[in-house]
């Protein structure tokens, strides 16, 4: 009973995969014109009727556009908004409805320049245009932990404070393959303390290993709840964390009647 999210390229990073990123490089620096005609092709005949079609398929509430390439240092600032967000906001306000709000989430770099706020800009940027209609459309603001462990999850809170949005931060994945869970409790405890503030957050675990075992899984899921309940709690004497029970996979899908 919940609409989907779904997925696109954005013109961007599309445009990149299609010339390759050393003459895409190129392009935008001896051929600025032809750089901007195919992102401006890629842009209203290929991703815009692409979400739409997506819309028309499966009713997605949300459309996140992903723009991998888009990032420092693989593009400097000035590259990014001269040749990425123009046509991240064509395309946004060419497909965003009041039942469906559509952005792009997909950088990172924050760590990679001298001021991390000018990349956070960026990341605002890429959201914010769209329609008007505001308290229908999800604002977050995604740091990835290649990025938060280096410049601290203190300023990132106090950045998404400012700008009155959602701070996500995700879960370092190589950490559910590692373990123990004891140790993926504590990261994840950790994590929550210094990002959740007095509200407006969302812990991410994403990019799950094939190796990781079960347990790890379910036991950072489990700290995810125990620890992210407000008021945040940072008292040390807090109940420890024990991993939960669970059902093995066979005996699960045994009890959900599902086909094996």
């Amino acid at each position: 009973g919940v609409p989907p999210m779904g997925y696109c390229c954005s013109p961007f990073t599309l445009a990149v995969l299609i010339r390759g990123y050393v003459n895409f490089l190129r392009d935008m620096r001896r051929r600025p014109t032809f750089a901007h005609r195919l992102l401006g092709f890629l842009s209203a005949e290929v991703v815009v009727p692409w979400i739409e079609k997506i819309g028309e398929a499966t009713q997605a509430s949300v459309v996140v556009m992903s723009d991998a390439w888009a990032s420092q240092p693989n593009m400097t600032v000035e590259m990014v908004r001269e040749f990425c967000l123009p046509y991240i906001e064509k395309v946004i306000r060419a497909t965003s409805t009041p039942q469906r709000t559509v952005m792009d989430a997909g950088s990172w770099g924050e760590s990679t320049v001298k001021d991390p706020r000018e990349v956070l800009d960026i990341k605002m940027d890429m959201m914010l245009p769209g329609n008007r209609f505001k308290a229908m459309r999800p604002f977050f603001l995604l740091v990835w932990n290649e990025d938060y462990e280096k410049i601290g999850i203190p300023s990132v809170r106090s950045y998404a404070d400012e700008k009155q949005v959602c701070l996500m931060l995700n879960l370092r994945p190589d950490l559910l393959e590692e373990g123990p869970p004891q140790a993926l409790a504590d990261t994840v405890r950790k994590v929550i303390l210094e990002g959740a503030g007095k509200g407006r957050f969302t812990f991410l675990i994403n990019l799950v290993p094939v190796r990781a075992p079960v347990e790890n899984v379910h036991a950072a899921v489990a700290a995810a709840k125990q620890f992210g309940r407000y008021p945040i709690s940072a008292d040390p004497e807090v109940p420890p964390f024990r991993p939960p029970e669970f059902l093995p996979f066979d005996a699960w899908v045994q009890k959900q009647g599902l086909p094996v």
